[in-house]
């Protein structure tokens, strides 16, 4: 497969969000909090897990994962993030995990996953009921998917960080983004869903149970030591309706057991 046939990186990393410098650090949090989150879900101790991790950038959450877990498995669409983690899985020698440059609709394997980590990935994933679907076929009977995904409907948009810029059509953001200076299309990132189509996508596949999930631990998180994360997720712990103004959707489902591999 050539590389030259993705991007080198998505157009919101490049001067605007810097992934490796900001996400890299914080692999081993990323890893902790979500084997802590899906903790009370899974089927097989941490040691024995085999792990997906689609859409794993730079590959540093794969990494930490790959020290704890029985094998992990990274997929990148672009270009650059998928070569760096591929290079930081040889500079660190971990026999236990392997990276791919592929999309998930072009990754082929025979394995079968215990833990799948869709991490602000959803909203990049045009055909989502299909994704989804995907999924659940990788997934080991008594898998369990870990999902985060912006809400489409935060006032500020999370990857360029312009106000209400998910509010608008494609025709109007990608003028937007132009105006501003922050780019020219906002295509990729423009499939978060809100909160009553995130219900119905989760609903679309009946091979498993699902239910929004706080973090297990706050210090871990991107945002842990801001007052008001801390306050919000408060306000979802004691009252659920307020998933619908969430800055995000963290959702955990287990596939049922008795489920083969393939629906």
């Amino acid at each position: 497969m050539e590389l030259s046939q993705f991007p080198d990186r998505p157009a919101y990393d490049i001067g605007h969000r810097a992934m490796a410098s900001e996400r890299g650090p914080r692999g081993e949090d990323f890893a902790r909090q979500i084997l802590a989150t899906v903790a009370q879900d899974l089927s097989k101790p941490v040691p024995e897990l085999v792990v997906l991790d689609i859409g794993c950038g730079y590959g540093h959450t794969a990494l930490a994962l790959a020290r704890q877990c029985s094998y992990v498995v990274g997929i990148e669409p672009c270009s650059e993030p998928a070569q760096s983690a591929i290079q930081l899985q040889q500079m660190h020698q971990v026999s236990n995990l392997e990276f791919h440059h592929a999309t998930l609709q072009q990754f082929q394997t025979k394995r079968a996953f215990d833990l799948v980590i869709l991490d602000n990935v959803l909203e990049h994933l045009p055909d989502q009921p299909g994704s989804l679907r995907h999924i659940s076929e990788l997934l080991a009977p008594g898998g369990v998917l870990y999902l985060l995904v912006p809400n489409r409907y935060w006032p500020m948009e999370v990857h360029y960080h312009l106000p209400f810029l998910g509010w608008l059509p494609l025709e109007l953001a990608n003028y937007y983004l132009k105006w501003t200076g922050k780019g020219t299309d906002y295509t990729d990132a423009s499939y978060a869903p809100g909160f009553l189509k995130i219900i119905r996508l989760m609903n679309c596949i009946k091979c498993w149970r699902w239910r929004f999930s706080l973090p297990a631990n706050l210090n871990w998180t991107t945002a842990g030591n801001v007052w008001h994360y801390r306050w919000g997720v408060q306000l979802l712990k004691h009252f659920p309706a307020m998933w619908a103004l969430s800055k995000a959707f963290l959702i955990v489902a287990k596939k049922h057991p008795a489920r083969s591999r393939r629906l």
